[in-house]
């Protein structure tokens, strides 16, 4: 099983953590909000370089992965049209992976015009 642990406080990352609560019919993934108590158990084992991100992290067979990796990962994971979708995702070179995740991520963070 992998535990992925997500912004508790971001729409978006709430979002994608039903998306992926609905797809996961096997049961290969825990999500775990970041700033829960399970959150911080899992954040004390988890290297310092990875902490500060602004990233969904993923904790499977005591390795972590951030970023696209992650997003590569779960989508392994989930239903064979998924899998497909995600070696796709994983034949792009993974610094230009991670800039587009960066890239997204830093736009969760704008508020919402409708909402001013």
């Amino acid at each position: 099983m992998g535990i992925i642990l997500f912004d508790g406080f971001c729409p978006t990352c709430n979002k994608w953590a039903k998306w992926i609560t609905k797809r996961d019919r096997r049961g290969v993934f825990e999500l775990v909000a970041r700033d829960s108590e399970a959150g911080d158990e899992y954040l004390s084992i988890c290297p310092a370089r990875l902490k500060e991100l602004d990233s969904v992290l993923l904790f499977s067979q005591g390795v972590w992965f951030a970023r696209s990796s992650v997003t590569c990962r779960v989508l392994w994971g989930l239903a064979l049209h998924w899998r497909l979708a995600g070696l796709l995702l994983w034949l792009i070179p993974r610094p230009l992976r991670d800039l587009a995740y960066d890239v997204y991520a830093r736009r969760r963070h704008r508020s919402n015009p409708a909402d001013s």
